[in-house]
């Protein structure tokens, strides 16, 4: 299979992952763009952002990062807990690592055979710095009820459970 075959295999179970785990909070979220090739320059740094990132560990090393403006992370945690207030900080963080949590699981069981297992870390919440990486990544940006969102997979190894 050639690189923009596996790109395209690999954005497709991206999203898949994004849009049943969003649907989860009631949110509908659908593919903005074409591909993009990982960079600083989107301009997601100049939004006030969430960001969380986990580890793959097994059976391959990678990473999944999730860029959120913090509107849509509050309109997330209206949508769960039914809120009359706005969430604290907690609640923000915990919603966008658990998210990520699920959205991790979907897209691991979507790319391995069933009988196959995997481990990955727990999620971790990140400044800009973090976004920094020198392998391979596909970041798939998002319309989630006209609010930006993007899901970052990092390492060679997505390609190759393709």
């Amino acid at each position: 299979m050639n690189n923009k075959a596996l790109l395209e295999k690999l954005e497709k179970h991206i999203i898949q992952a994004v849009s049943d785990s969003m649907e989860m909070v009631f949110i509908d979220a659908e593919p903005m763009g074409e591909y993009l090739d990982y960079s600083e320059s989107i301009d997601w740094m100049n939004m006030d952002a969430l960001y969380a990132e986990i580890l793959i560990f097994y059976p391959f090393s990678g990473e999944l990062r999730l860029i959120m403006p913090r509107t849509l992370v509050i309109t997330m945690a209206e949508n769960v807990y039914a809120m009359e207030e706005e969430p604290s900080e907690q609640i923000l963080n915990d919603l966008i690592a658990e998210t990520l949590n699920v959205i991790a699981g979907r897209l691991l069981a979507e790319l391995l055979p069933p009988t196959e297992r995997f481990k990955f870390g727990l999620p971790e919440l990140g400044e800009e710095s973090f976004l920094q990486t020198d392998t391979f990544s596909l970041a798939v940006d998002f319309d989630a009820e006209g609010v930006p969102l993007w899901l970052v997979a990092c390492g060679e190894g997505f390609l190759e459970t393709l």
